[in-house]
């Protein structure tokens, strides 16, 4: 999830396979109460929402993407 707080805009970066599985509205539904925080200049609220928001997007990423703990699909390093 990105932010830019002087532009209030908010965007979930999620590559190609999974937006090919996640119903098209889900991503928004996740936003909306979040950009309705940030535009209303509720930082605490925002604040908030976000938290709100990233766990229903890992909610939402189990449910369509399920973990693979016993395989690594991308090296365990550090891009500099």
């Amino acid at each position: 999830m990105h932010h830019t707080e002087a532009e209030r805009c908010v965007a979930i970066l999620a590559d190609s396979s999974i937006n090919n599985l996640v119903p098209d509205d889900a991503w928004h539904s996740i936003l909306k109460p979040l950009l309705a925080q940030i535009k209303a200049n509720n930082t605490e609220a925002g604040l908030i929402a976000a938290i709100t928001a990233i766990t229903a997007c890992g909610d939402l990423l189990a449910e369509h993407v399920p973990s693979t703990h016993d395989q690594d699909e991308l090296t365990n390093h550090l891009i500099t």
